[in-house]
């Protein structure tokens, strides 16, 4: 587990200046008009990519894989 995190704390770091980045821009446009216009646009977006995934037969919220799988002996050496 360790070596995971060593392996991809960038990406941790990167998500958390994302949402910093989307919050701040959120504080931005909520006293603003522009505000309902790009909820707006938002939603319209949203709702245009699920009809167009359910209207294709696709699945419209893929499944994740699995962050981590079990091993059979759960490291204690096998056996029984």
């Amino acid at each position: 587990m360790w070596e995971f995190f060593k392996m991809h704390w960038r990406d941790g770091v990167e998500i958390l200046i994302l949402a910093a980045l989307a919050y701040h821009l959120f504080l931005f446009f909520r006293a603003t008009r522009g505000a309902r216009i790009l909820t707006g646009l938002l939603v319209l977006l949203l709702s245009l990519t699920l009809a167009l995934g359910a209207a294709q037969g696709q699945q419209t919220v893929p499944q994740p894989p699995p962050l981590y799988v079990a091993s059979p002996n759960n490291g204690n050496g096998g056996g029984g």
